[in-house]
């Protein structure tokens, strides 16, 4: 982290490079999460902090419940609900702006955003051991085509339905395990609007995102439903934090691969390494590391850490 930071961080009372024990104590006020975010575009680099922050204040639009609904491409028809609560977003470093806020060298952005916390606290940890389970019965020998088990945003085409039922029962998956294969993709994507919420993070974002000349910006993309994500696969795997040189945990830690495609593009691939979703790891359910990689150019990455995990007193 550059002296700059490290500054600032000591300035604002914030800790980095430590971490409280999970799941010791209810949600409160106050409990934060410190991301090193470090962007890469060839010879260049900027780097950021993020910290999101429990906080009591509200948003302008208040949506007490968020409704998801998903289909899996054999027709079956996956509901999701979650409460939104308030998280306070703070991003340090990068370019300045209007409405920032400059001290010690580096510039700062705050919002307050309401985020599905529901979505994030269930969601990463259970999709990746549906996945290994998956995975199991292919080598056990089971005959099915992986490609067909998707997650959509819309009801499949009664060919795609034809084509993934056998699939489906082939899994041997029960219904709450395939309902859990299908909670990453909402916890996925609840996660990503998380971290590009301020405009100084979207930016760095589309870094590393391969939209087509002239096309829709990924965002637009999202709201259209024309974005496909790909969460999970064959790569999917138990790992050690420590050995991968991220903040050690207790709790069982998976390497979870993903993709964004438009059309038949691909947009973006990376990987999270996700761990449990208790306090004050529910803030971001869970993620210890998120890679994002731009598809044309292995040089442009970006890699989120990370390094403060932080119970209110």
């Amino acid at each position: 982290m550059s002296p700059e930071l490290s500054a600032w961080a000591r300035t604002h009372g914030v800790k980095t490079f430590c971490s409280d024990p999970v799941g010791m104590a209810d949600p409160k006020i106050g409990d934060y999460l410190v991301y090193h975010v470090l962007a890469a575009a060839g010879p260049r680099q900027s780097e950021w902090l993020v910290i999101l922050r429990r906080t009591t204040a509200v948003t302008n639009v208040a949506r007490p419940t968020i409704v998801e609904t998903r289909y899996l491409s054999s027709g079956r028809e996956i509901v999701f609900s979650s409460r939104e609560e308030q998280v306070e977003v703070t991003v340090v470093g990068g370019s300045s702006s209007a409405t920032s806020q400059s001290s010690a060298g580096v510039t700062e952005h705050h919002a307050v955003v309401g985020v599905p916390f529901d979505f994030l606290r269930a969601g990463f940890v259970e999709t990746a051991k549906a996945h290994i389970a998956v995975n199991r019965s292919q080598a056990a020998g089971a005959k099915f085509n992986a490609q067909a088990l998707l997650c959509l945003d819309q009801p499949p085409s009664a060919k795609l339905r034809a084509d993934a039922l056998g699939a489906w029962k082939a899994t041997k998956l029960s219904e709450a395990e395939q309902t859990d294969w299908a909670r990453g993709f909402v916890s996925f994507m609840s996660f990503f609007e998380l971290v590009t919420r301020l405009p100084e993070l979207d930016a760095v974002t589309r870094t590393v995102v391969a939209l087509p000349a002239g096309g829709d910006l990924l965002r637009h993309a999202i709201r259209r439903s024309t974005l496909r994500v790909e969460v999970g696969g064959p790569s999917v795997r138990s790992v050690s934090p420590a050995a991968l040189g991220l903040m050690p945990v207790e709790s069982p830690t998976f390497f979870l691969p993903y993709a964004f495609y438009l059309g038949a593009s691909k947009l973006v691939r990376g990987y999270l390494v996700v761990t449990g979703s208790d306090t004050p790891l529910d803030l971001a359910g869970g993620v210890l590391q998120a890679i994002a990689i731009h598809p044309n150019d292995e040089s442009t990455r970006l890699d989120v850490q990370l390094i403060g995990s932080i119970a209110a007193d």
